[in-house]
Protein backbone atom coordinates (compact mmCIF):
# COMPACT_ATOMS: atom_id res chain seq x y z
CA UNK A 1 0.00 0.00 0.00
CA UNK A 2 1.70 3.43 -1.05
CA UNK A 3 1.27 6.37 1.66
CA UNK A 4 -1.50 8.03 2.35
CA UNK A 5 -1.41 11.51 1.05
CA UNK A 6 -3.01 15.10 1.96
CA UNK A 7 -2.12 18.39 0.51
CA UNK A 8 -2.96 21.46 3.18
CA UNK A 9 -2.30 24.80 2.83
CA UNK A 10 1.27 25.08 4.10
CA UNK A 11 2.11 21.69 2.08
CA UNK A 12 2.52 17.73 1.14
CA UNK A 13 2.34 15.58 3.71
CA UNK A 14 2.74 11.66 3.45
CA UNK A 15 1.21 10.04 6.57
CA UNK A 16 1.36 6.20 7.59
CA UNK A 17 -1.50 3.87 8.60
CA UNK A 18 -2.42 2.51 12.38
CA UNK A 19 -2.70 -0.69 12.97
CA UNK A 20 -6.49 -0.61 12.92
CA UNK A 21 -6.42 0.65 9.41
CA UNK A 22 -6.69 3.99 10.30
CA UNK A 23 -4.62 6.80 8.47
CA UNK A 24 -2.10 8.97 10.46
CA UNK A 25 -0.45 11.97 10.11
CA UNK A 26 1.90 12.54 12.64
CA UNK A 27 4.26 15.37 13.43
CA UNK A 28 2.71 18.19 11.51
CA UNK A 29 4.47 21.96 12.20
CA UNK A 30 1.62 24.22 12.84
CA UNK A 31 4.11 26.84 13.89
CA UNK A 32 7.58 28.08 13.41
CA UNK A 33 9.52 26.41 16.21
CA UNK A 34 9.41 28.87 19.13
CA UNK A 35 13.41 28.60 19.61
CA UNK A 36 16.16 31.64 19.52
CA UNK A 37 14.20 35.24 19.36
CA UNK A 38 10.94 33.27 19.32
CA UNK A 39 11.41 32.06 22.77
CA UNK A 40 9.16 33.29 25.44
CA UNK A 41 7.02 34.91 22.36
CA UNK A 42 3.52 34.22 20.73
CA UNK A 43 3.68 32.24 18.26
CA UNK A 44 3.87 32.28 14.78
CA UNK A 45 2.20 30.12 11.81
CA UNK A 46 4.36 27.86 10.23
CA UNK A 47 6.50 28.91 6.99
CA UNK A 48 4.97 27.00 3.80
CA UNK A 49 6.71 23.99 2.23
CA UNK A 50 6.61 22.37 -0.98
CA UNK A 51 8.38 18.79 -1.20
CA UNK A 52 6.41 16.14 0.34
CA UNK A 53 7.05 15.71 4.09
CA UNK A 54 7.01 12.86 6.14
CA UNK A 55 4.43 12.87 8.51
CA UNK A 56 5.02 9.56 10.31
CA UNK A 57 6.66 10.14 13.34
CA UNK A 58 5.35 12.15 16.44
CA UNK A 59 6.98 15.45 17.00
CA UNK A 60 8.95 15.99 20.25
CA UNK A 61 6.69 16.71 23.00
CA UNK A 62 7.62 20.19 25.00
CA UNK A 63 10.66 20.99 27.45
CA UNK A 64 9.80 19.19 31.01
CA UNK A 65 11.15 17.82 33.80
CA UNK A 66 10.74 14.01 33.50
CA UNK A 67 8.64 12.16 36.12
CA UNK A 68 9.29 8.36 35.30
CA UNK A 69 5.67 7.65 35.92
CA UNK A 70 4.47 9.24 32.96
CA UNK A 71 6.11 6.75 30.60
CA UNK A 72 9.74 6.07 29.10
CA UNK A 73 12.00 8.79 28.03
CA UNK A 74 11.19 7.33 24.25
CA UNK A 75 7.60 8.50 25.06
CA UNK A 76 8.20 11.84 24.87
CA UNK A 77 10.98 12.26 22.02
CA UNK A 78 12.30 10.04 19.22
CA UNK A 79 15.62 9.76 20.07
CA UNK A 80 16.53 9.85 24.49
CA UNK A 81 19.64 11.32 25.29
CA UNK A 82 22.26 8.51 26.95
CA UNK A 83 22.62 8.41 30.90
CA UNK A 84 20.33 9.60 33.33
CA UNK A 85 17.46 11.37 32.33
CA UNK A 86 15.74 14.42 34.54
CA UNK A 87 14.43 17.09 31.20
CA UNK A 88 13.08 15.37 28.18
CA UNK A 89 11.50 17.42 24.95
CA UNK A 90 12.59 19.59 23.00
CA UNK A 91 11.37 23.92 22.44
CA UNK A 92 11.12 22.82 19.02
CA UNK A 93 7.96 21.05 19.95
CA UNK A 94 4.44 23.14 17.83
CA UNK A 95 2.84 20.15 16.14
CA UNK A 96 -0.42 18.05 15.41
CA UNK A 97 -1.41 14.54 14.91
CA UNK A 98 -4.22 13.85 12.72
CA UNK A 99 -6.25 10.25 12.37
CA UNK A 100 -8.68 10.06 9.89
CA UNK A 101 -10.90 6.55 8.98
CA UNK A 102 -10.17 7.87 5.34
CA UNK A 103 -9.15 10.02 2.42
CA UNK A 104 -12.36 9.58 0.59
CA UNK A 105 -14.18 12.92 0.28
CA UNK A 106 -16.92 12.93 3.45
CA UNK A 107 -16.63 15.42 5.85
CA UNK A 108 -16.72 13.61 9.16
CA UNK A 109 -16.75 15.13 12.80
CA UNK A 110 -13.52 16.35 14.32
CA UNK A 111 -12.90 16.30 17.56
CA UNK A 112 -9.44 18.12 18.72
CA UNK A 113 -7.62 17.11 22.23
CA UNK A 114 -5.97 19.00 24.13
CA UNK A 115 -3.75 16.90 26.63
CA UNK A 116 -3.24 18.01 30.41
CA UNK A 117 -0.32 17.92 32.99
CA UNK A 118 -0.61 21.06 34.96
CA UNK A 119 0.21 23.24 31.89
CA UNK A 120 4.06 21.83 32.43
CA UNK A 121 3.65 17.63 31.87
CA UNK A 122 2.84 15.34 29.17
CA UNK A 123 2.24 15.34 25.00
CA UNK A 124 0.27 14.28 22.47
CA UNK A 125 2.68 11.74 21.95
CA UNK A 126 1.77 9.87 25.45
CA UNK A 127 0.07 6.45 24.08
CA UNK A 128 -3.29 7.20 26.22
CA UNK A 129 -3.80 9.81 24.01
CA UNK A 130 -3.20 7.95 20.76
CA UNK A 131 -6.41 9.10 18.33
CA UNK A 132 -6.42 5.44 16.81
CA UNK A 133 -9.17 3.78 18.78
CA UNK A 134 -11.61 6.38 18.65
CA UNK A 135 -11.70 7.34 14.97
CA UNK A 136 -11.73 3.56 14.20
CA UNK A 137 -14.69 3.53 16.84
CA UNK A 138 -16.93 6.85 15.82
CA UNK A 139 -15.63 7.12 12.50
CA UNK A 140 -14.82 10.34 13.15
CA UNK A 141 -11.45 12.16 12.65
CA UNK A 142 -9.53 13.06 16.02
CA UNK A 143 -6.68 15.87 16.35
CA UNK A 144 -4.44 16.72 19.06
CA UNK A 145 -1.48 18.85 19.74
CA UNK A 146 1.54 19.78 21.83
CA UNK A 147 1.75 23.22 22.86
CA UNK A 148 4.63 25.24 25.14
CA UNK A 149 4.70 24.39 28.69
CA UNK A 150 5.84 25.59 31.85
CA UNK A 151 8.31 28.36 32.19
CA UNK A 152 8.32 28.63 28.22
CA UNK A 153 4.23 28.67 27.80
CA UNK A 154 3.10 29.63 31.22
CA UNK A 155 5.37 32.23 32.85
CA UNK A 156 5.47 36.11 33.11
CA UNK A 157 8.74 37.10 31.99
CA UNK A 158 7.70 40.45 30.81
CA UNK A 159 9.25 42.09 34.62
CA UNK A 160 12.59 40.82 33.60
CA UNK A 161 12.39 40.81 29.54
CA UNK A 162 10.34 44.04 29.20
CA UNK A 163 6.88 44.99 28.03
CA UNK A 164 6.93 43.34 24.04
CA UNK A 165 6.80 40.48 26.11
CA UNK A 166 3.41 41.38 27.83
CA UNK A 167 0.81 37.91 28.28
CA UNK A 168 3.66 35.34 27.98
CA UNK A 169 1.89 33.43 30.55
CA UNK A 170 -0.90 32.52 28.02
CA UNK A 171 1.87 31.67 25.03
CA UNK A 172 0.49 28.44 25.92
CA UNK A 173 -2.95 29.18 25.12
CA UNK A 174 -1.74 30.99 22.24
CA UNK A 175 -0.05 28.24 20.30
CA UNK A 176 -3.30 25.85 21.36
CA UNK A 177 -5.42 28.86 19.38
CA UNK A 178 -2.84 28.75 16.20
CA UNK A 179 -3.26 24.59 16.13
CA UNK A 180 -7.28 25.24 16.12
CA UNK A 181 -6.83 27.84 13.22
CA UNK A 182 -4.48 25.49 11.09
CA UNK A 183 -7.02 22.57 11.78
CA UNK A 184 -10.02 24.84 10.78
CA UNK A 185 -8.00 25.69 7.67
CA UNK A 186 -6.75 22.00 6.66
CA UNK A 187 -8.81 19.61 8.29
CA UNK A 188 -11.38 18.72 5.23
CA UNK A 189 -8.13 17.63 3.72
CA UNK A 190 -8.00 15.25 6.09
CA UNK A 191 -11.63 14.19 5.93
CA UNK A 192 -12.83 16.66 8.50
CA UNK A 193 -15.65 18.85 8.43
CA UNK A 194 -14.54 22.49 9.53
CA UNK A 195 -17.87 23.12 10.64
CA UNK A 196 -18.28 20.67 13.00
CA UNK A 197 -15.70 20.49 15.65
CA UNK A 198 -15.28 19.58 18.95
CA UNK A 199 -12.41 21.36 21.30
CA UNK A 200 -12.16 18.43 24.14
CA UNK A 201 -9.13 18.49 27.44
CA UNK A 202 -8.51 16.98 30.63
CA UNK A 203 -7.05 18.25 33.81
CA UNK A 204 -4.94 21.47 32.61
CA UNK A 205 -6.43 20.48 28.73
CA UNK A 206 -9.65 21.11 30.45
CA UNK A 207 -8.69 24.13 32.63
CA UNK A 208 -7.31 25.26 28.89
CA UNK A 209 -10.49 24.60 26.87
CA UNK A 210 -12.41 26.55 29.79
CA UNK A 211 -9.90 29.64 29.21
CA UNK A 212 -10.55 29.45 25.40
CA UNK A 213 -14.45 29.24 25.73
CA UNK A 214 -14.16 32.22 28.10
CA UNK A 215 -12.21 34.70 25.55
CA UNK A 216 -15.54 34.33 23.29
CA UNK A 217 -13.40 33.39 20.27
CA UNK A 218 -14.53 30.06 20.16
CA UNK A 219 -18.22 31.31 18.70
CA UNK A 220 -17.74 30.06 14.85
CA UNK A 221 -14.82 27.82 15.42
CA UNK A 222 -16.05 25.14 17.66
CA UNK A 223 -19.29 23.86 17.99
CA UNK A 224 -19.47 21.72 20.95
CA UNK A 225 -16.56 21.54 24.14
CA UNK A 226 -15.74 18.55 26.23
CA UNK A 227 -14.31 19.64 29.68
CA UNK A 228 -13.04 16.76 31.83
CA UNK A 229 -11.94 17.42 35.44
CA UNK A 230 -10.93 21.13 35.51
CA UNK A 231 -11.79 24.63 34.65
CA UNK A 232 -10.23 27.82 34.89
CA UNK A 233 -8.44 26.80 38.15
CA UNK A 234 -8.88 25.59 41.23
CA UNK A 235 -10.82 27.69 43.25
CA UNK A 236 -9.32 30.11 46.19
CA UNK A 237 -12.72 30.17 48.37
CA UNK A 238 -13.01 32.82 50.59
CA UNK A 239 -15.87 34.64 52.20
CA UNK A 240 -16.06 37.32 49.30
CA UNK A 241 -17.00 34.72 46.53
CA UNK A 242 -15.15 32.58 44.56
CA UNK A 243 -11.90 33.61 43.13
CA UNK A 244 -8.89 31.86 41.15
CA UNK A 245 -5.31 32.65 40.19
CA UNK A 246 -5.70 33.88 37.29
CA UNK A 247 -5.45 38.05 38.12
CA UNK A 248 -2.46 39.91 36.40
CA UNK A 249 -1.00 40.43 39.88
CA UNK A 250 -1.22 36.74 41.29
CA UNK A 251 -0.04 35.26 38.00
CA UNK A 252 3.15 37.81 37.73
CA UNK A 253 3.68 37.06 41.92
CA UNK A 254 3.85 33.34 41.12
CA UNK A 255 6.23 33.42 37.91
CA UNK A 256 8.42 36.22 39.98
CA UNK A 257 8.59 33.81 42.94
CA UNK A 258 9.28 30.32 40.52
CA UNK A 259 12.14 32.28 38.51
CA UNK A 260 13.86 33.47 41.89
CA UNK A 261 14.03 30.22 43.24
CA UNK A 262 15.40 28.33 40.44
CA UNK A 263 17.88 31.13 39.83
CA UNK A 264 16.86 32.61 36.44
CA UNK A 265 15.15 35.99 37.34
CA UNK A 266 17.63 37.91 34.82
CA UNK A 267 17.33 38.21 31.33
CA UNK A 268 20.75 36.32 30.42
CA UNK A 269 18.99 33.47 32.22
CA UNK A 270 15.82 33.20 30.56
CA UNK A 271 17.13 34.22 26.83
CA UNK A 272 20.62 32.57 27.25
CA UNK A 273 20.18 29.48 29.08
CA UNK A 274 19.33 26.35 26.72
CA UNK A 275 15.88 24.95 27.36
CA UNK A 276 16.95 22.31 29.39
CA UNK A 277 18.85 24.03 31.55
CA UNK A 278 16.49 26.09 32.18
CA UNK A 279 13.91 24.05 32.81
CA UNK A 280 16.44 21.45 35.39
CA UNK A 281 16.34 24.52 36.89
CA UNK A 282 12.66 24.97 37.81
CA UNK A 283 12.24 21.31 38.70
CA UNK A 284 15.36 21.59 40.88
CA UNK A 285 13.36 23.65 42.92
CA UNK A 286 12.55 22.67 46.43
CA UNK A 287 9.26 22.13 46.99
CA UNK A 288 9.16 21.39 50.79
CA UNK A 289 5.37 21.07 52.46
CA UNK A 290 3.93 22.20 49.38
CA UNK A 291 1.04 19.99 48.50
CA UNK A 292 1.17 20.01 44.24
CA UNK A 293 4.70 21.49 44.19
CA UNK A 294 5.00 22.74 40.92
CA UNK A 295 1.64 21.81 39.31
CA UNK A 296 0.47 24.76 41.22
CA UNK A 297 2.69 26.99 39.44
CA UNK A 298 1.27 27.19 35.61
CA UNK A 299 -1.75 28.84 35.21
CA UNK A 300 -2.97 31.11 32.32
CA UNK A 301 -4.01 34.36 33.67
CA UNK A 302 -6.22 37.99 32.69
CA UNK A 303 -3.87 39.72 30.00
CA UNK A 304 -6.24 42.32 29.96
CA UNK A 305 -6.74 41.84 25.74
CA UNK A 306 -8.07 38.18 24.91
CA UNK A 307 -8.97 37.67 28.40
CA UNK A 308 -9.91 40.72 30.18
CA UNK A 309 -13.41 39.47 31.87
CA UNK A 310 -13.52 37.54 34.96
CA UNK A 311 -13.82 34.05 33.63
CA UNK A 312 -17.70 33.48 35.57
CA UNK A 313 -18.98 36.61 34.88
CA UNK A 314 -17.68 35.90 31.05
CA UNK A 315 -19.80 32.68 31.02
CA UNK A 316 -22.51 34.86 32.32
CA UNK A 317 -22.05 37.56 29.23
CA UNK A 318 -22.52 34.80 26.90
CA UNK A 319 -19.30 33.78 26.03
CA UNK A 320 -20.33 30.31 25.45
CA UNK A 321 -23.43 30.89 23.49
CA UNK A 322 -24.08 28.68 20.41
CA UNK A 323 -21.71 25.92 21.89
CA UNK A 324 -22.40 22.63 23.60
CA UNK A 325 -20.94 21.62 26.42
CA UNK A 326 -20.41 18.14 27.81
CA UNK A 327 -18.89 18.41 31.34
CA UNK A 328 -17.42 16.48 34.58
CA UNK A 329 -15.36 15.18 36.55
CA UNK A 330 -13.98 12.03 38.91
CA UNK A 331 -15.58 10.79 42.25
CA UNK A 332 -12.14 11.23 43.98
CA UNK A 333 -9.73 13.62 42.04
CA UNK A 334 -7.21 14.62 45.03
CA UNK A 335 -6.62 10.70 44.73
CA UNK A 336 -4.12 10.79 41.80
CA UNK A 337 -1.67 12.82 44.03
CA UNK A 338 -1.68 9.77 46.92
CA UNK A 339 0.01 8.07 44.16
CA UNK A 340 3.18 10.08 44.82
CA UNK A 341 1.96 11.14 48.55
CA UNK A 342 0.66 8.65 50.04
CA UNK A 343 1.78 9.65 53.50
CA UNK A 344 -1.05 12.68 52.97
CA UNK A 345 -3.66 10.23 54.56
CA UNK A 346 -1.46 10.51 57.93
CA UNK A 347 -1.65 14.19 57.89
CA UNK A 348 -4.21 16.39 60.19
CA UNK A 349 -6.54 17.46 57.42
CA UNK A 350 -5.88 21.27 58.68
CA UNK A 351 -2.00 20.74 57.91
CA UNK A 352 -3.40 19.71 54.24
CA UNK A 353 -6.07 22.29 53.74
CA UNK A 354 -3.58 24.99 54.97
CA UNK A 355 -0.99 24.00 52.18
CA UNK A 356 -3.72 23.29 49.35
CA UNK A 357 -3.12 27.08 49.00
CA UNK A 358 -6.22 28.10 48.03
CA UNK A 359 -8.33 28.19 51.24
CA UNK A 360 -8.71 31.44 53.21
CA UNK A 361 -8.19 31.63 56.86
CA UNK A 362 -11.98 32.75 57.19
CA UNK A 363 -13.18 29.01 55.57
CA UNK A 364 -10.14 26.69 56.45
CA UNK A 365 -11.51 25.57 59.87
CA UNK A 366 -15.15 25.42 59.06
CA UNK A 367 -14.81 23.29 55.47
CA UNK A 368 -12.28 20.77 57.84
CA UNK A 369 -14.97 20.47 60.82
CA UNK A 370 -17.80 20.39 57.76
CA UNK A 371 -15.72 17.73 55.80
CA UNK A 372 -15.63 15.46 59.34
CA UNK A 373 -19.60 15.42 59.50
CA UNK A 374 -19.87 14.79 55.09
CA UNK A 375 -17.53 11.70 55.45
CA UNK A 376 -18.21 10.55 59.12
CA UNK A 377 -16.84 6.78 58.52
CA UNK A 378 -13.73 7.87 56.41
CA UNK A 379 -10.10 8.76 58.07
CA UNK A 380 -9.09 12.45 58.36
CA UNK A 381 -7.06 11.94 56.21
CA UNK A 382 -9.39 11.04 53.62
CA UNK A 383 -11.71 13.48 54.81
CA UNK A 384 -9.55 15.99 53.35
CA UNK A 385 -8.69 14.82 49.66
CA UNK A 386 -12.53 14.63 49.40
CA UNK A 387 -12.38 18.56 50.12
CA UNK A 388 -9.59 19.18 48.28
CA UNK A 389 -11.11 17.08 45.69
CA UNK A 390 -14.20 19.78 45.95
CA UNK A 391 -12.11 22.64 45.82
CA UNK A 392 -10.09 21.87 43.43
CA UNK A 393 -11.88 20.22 40.40
CA UNK A 394 -15.69 19.60 41.13
CA UNK A 395 -16.78 22.66 42.70
CA UNK A 396 -15.58 24.89 39.63
CA UNK A 397 -16.81 22.10 37.44
CA UNK A 398 -20.21 22.61 39.01
CA UNK A 399 -20.18 26.37 39.10
CA UNK A 400 -19.17 26.80 35.73
CA UNK A 401 -21.88 24.08 34.17
CA UNK A 402 -24.11 26.38 36.25
CA UNK A 403 -23.25 29.08 35.21
CA UNK A 404 -23.32 28.08 30.96
CA UNK A 405 -26.54 26.41 31.60
CA UNK A 406 -28.44 29.59 33.39
CA UNK A 407 -27.35 31.33 30.17
CA UNK A 408 -28.79 28.65 28.08
CA UNK A 409 -26.35 26.35 26.98
CA UNK A 410 -27.17 22.53 26.26
CA UNK A 411 -24.85 21.14 28.84
CA UNK A 412 -24.19 17.67 29.58
CA UNK A 413 -22.46 16.60 33.19
CA UNK A 414 -21.03 13.23 34.24
CA UNK A 415 -18.92 11.79 37.14
CA UNK A 416 -16.84 9.09 37.22
CA UNK A 417 -17.26 6.60 39.66
CA UNK A 418 -14.95 3.69 39.06
CA UNK A 419 -12.21 3.29 42.13
CA UNK A 420 -8.80 1.96 40.59
CA UNK A 421 -8.05 0.68 44.13
CA UNK A 422 -8.65 1.48 47.74
CA UNK A 423 -6.52 4.02 48.32
CA UNK A 424 -6.60 6.57 45.24
CA UNK A 425 -10.28 5.40 44.71
CA UNK A 426 -12.04 7.49 41.18
CA UNK A 427 -8.73 9.06 40.88
CA UNK A 428 -7.96 11.96 38.57
CA UNK A 429 -7.50 10.59 35.32
CA UNK A 430 -9.07 7.14 35.98
CA UNK A 431 -11.77 8.12 33.09
CA UNK A 432 -9.25 8.26 30.28
CA UNK A 433 -8.61 5.20 29.00
CA UNK A 434 -12.73 4.83 28.79
CA UNK A 435 -13.01 8.13 26.73
CA UNK A 436 -10.29 7.20 24.80
CA UNK A 437 -11.69 3.33 24.10
CA UNK A 438 -8.45 1.63 25.13
CA UNK A 439 -9.29 0.37 28.83
CA UNK A 440 -6.98 -2.90 28.23
CA UNK A 441 -3.54 -1.33 27.17
CA UNK A 442 -0.68 -1.09 28.64
CA UNK A 443 -0.70 2.78 28.69
CA UNK A 444 -4.39 2.50 30.74
CA UNK A 445 -2.90 -0.62 33.12
CA UNK A 446 -0.55 2.78 34.71
CA UNK A 447 -3.37 4.74 35.24
CA UNK A 448 -6.37 1.98 36.68
CA UNK A 449 -4.43 -0.85 37.09
CA UNK A 450 -4.45 -4.53 35.32
CA UNK A 451 -7.98 -6.16 35.21
CA UNK A 452 -8.23 -8.82 37.98
CA UNK A 453 -10.26 -11.24 36.30
CA UNK A 454 -13.07 -12.26 33.48
CA UNK A 455 -15.62 -9.99 35.19
CA UNK A 456 -13.39 -6.70 35.82
CA UNK A 457 -12.53 -7.04 32.35
CA UNK A 458 -16.74 -7.11 31.45
CA UNK A 459 -16.93 -4.21 33.79
CA UNK A 460 -14.18 -2.01 31.92
CA UNK A 461 -15.88 -3.26 28.47
CA UNK A 462 -19.39 -1.99 29.93
CA UNK A 463 -18.04 1.25 30.78
CA UNK A 464 -16.10 2.03 27.88
CA UNK A 465 -18.46 1.32 25.68
CA UNK A 466 -21.07 3.70 27.42
CA UNK A 467 -18.25 6.87 27.96
CA UNK A 468 -16.57 6.54 24.30
CA UNK A 469 -20.22 6.31 22.97
CA UNK A 470 -21.12 8.90 24.84
CA UNK A 471 -18.77 10.89 24.07
CA UNK A 472 -18.82 9.85 20.13
CA UNK A 473 -22.68 10.82 20.41
CA UNK A 474 -21.63 14.43 21.58
CA UNK A 475 -19.36 14.78 19.00
CA UNK A 476 -21.58 13.46 16.18
CA UNK A 477 -25.27 15.16 17.00
CA UNK A 478 -24.46 17.00 19.79
CA UNK A 479 -26.05 15.03 22.35
CA UNK A 480 -24.32 12.24 24.92
CA UNK A 481 -27.26 10.13 24.46
CA UNK A 482 -25.63 6.46 24.01
CA UNK A 483 -28.06 3.30 23.15
CA UNK A 484 -26.26 1.48 26.02
CA UNK A 485 -26.87 4.42 28.93
CA UNK A 486 -30.25 5.64 30.37
CA UNK A 487 -31.75 8.53 29.50
CA UNK A 488 -28.95 11.61 30.25
CA UNK A 489 -31.28 14.72 30.79
CA UNK A 490 -29.39 18.63 30.07
CA UNK A 491 -28.01 19.98 33.43
CA UNK A 492 -29.97 22.42 34.72
CA UNK A 493 -28.45 24.50 37.68
CA UNK A 494 -31.73 24.19 39.57
CA UNK A 495 -31.67 19.98 39.73
CA UNK A 496 -27.82 19.50 38.05
CA UNK A 497 -29.18 16.11 36.72
CA UNK A 498 -25.43 14.17 36.39
CA UNK A 499 -24.96 10.69 34.55
CA UNK A 500 -23.29 8.34 37.20
CA UNK A 501 -20.49 6.41 35.32
CA UNK A 502 -20.82 3.45 37.83
CA UNK A 503 -19.44 -0.01 38.51
CA UNK A 504 -22.83 -1.53 38.89
CA UNK A 505 -24.93 0.10 37.04
CA UNK A 506 -24.42 3.68 35.54
CA UNK A 507 -27.38 6.06 36.61
CA UNK A 508 -28.59 9.91 36.74
CA UNK A 509 -29.04 11.69 40.09
CA UNK A 510 -29.27 15.45 40.88
CA UNK A 511 -27.76 17.44 42.48
CA UNK A 512 -25.09 14.90 43.67
CA UNK A 513 -22.76 17.20 45.74
CA UNK A 514 -25.69 17.38 48.11
CA UNK A 515 -25.28 19.13 51.36
CA UNK A 516 -21.65 18.96 50.07
CA UNK A 517 -22.13 22.53 47.89
CA UNK A 518 -24.77 24.16 49.73
CA UNK A 519 -21.99 24.50 52.54
CA UNK A 520 -19.71 26.39 49.64
CA UNK A 521 -22.68 28.52 48.68
CA UNK A 522 -23.74 29.29 52.03
CA UNK A 523 -20.12 30.21 53.48
CA UNK A 524 -19.61 31.94 50.28
CA UNK A 525 -22.57 33.87 50.92
CA UNK A 526 -23.81 33.33 47.58
CA UNK A 527 -26.16 31.23 46.00
CA UNK A 528 -24.78 31.09 42.24
CA UNK A 529 -27.92 29.74 40.81
CA UNK A 530 -31.34 28.67 42.11
CA UNK A 531 -31.27 25.66 44.43
CA UNK A 532 -34.84 25.45 45.19
CA UNK A 533 -36.63 22.91 42.38
CA UNK A 534 -38.41 19.64 41.71
CA UNK A 535 -36.00 17.12 41.38
CA UNK A 536 -35.45 15.51 37.33
CA UNK A 537 -37.98 12.88 36.73
CA UNK A 538 -36.17 9.55 37.45
CA UNK A 539 -33.77 10.36 39.09
CA UNK A 540 -31.76 8.70 41.73
CA UNK A 541 -30.63 10.79 45.16
CA UNK A 542 -27.86 10.31 46.47
CA UNK A 543 -26.21 10.83 49.98
CA UNK A 544 -23.47 13.63 50.86
CA UNK A 545 -20.59 10.82 49.61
Amino acid sequence: MSSPFVQTRSGPLCGTQAENGCLAFLGIPYAEPPVGDLRFRPPRPVRPWTAPREATRFGAAAVQVYMPEMGPPVDFYDVPPEGPVTVVGDEDCLTLNVWTPALDGGLRPVYVWIHGGANHLESSRLPIYHGDALCRLGDIVVVSLNYRLGAFGFMDVEPILGPEYRGAFNNGLRDQFLALHWIRDNIAAFGGDPENITLGGESAGGMDVSWHLVSGRLRGMIRRAVVMSDVIGPAGIGGDGPAYRHDPQTVRAISLDVMTRAGIDTAAALTGLSGHDLCARIGAIPCGEELFGLDGQFYPGLDGETWAQEPLAAVSAGALDGIDLMIGYTNYEAGLWLSWNPELLERNPAWIAERFGFLSDKTQAAAVAAYAQFFPTEPPGVQAMHLISDCGFTLPVTWFAERAAARGAKVWMYRFDLEVDETRKAMHAADLPFFFARPHEACSEELIGPASGPDAVALRDRLCAEMAGALLAFIRDGSPAAPCLPDWPRFDPADRATMIFDPVESHVTCKPLGARQDFWNETLGTTFVGRNAAPCAGAQKESNA
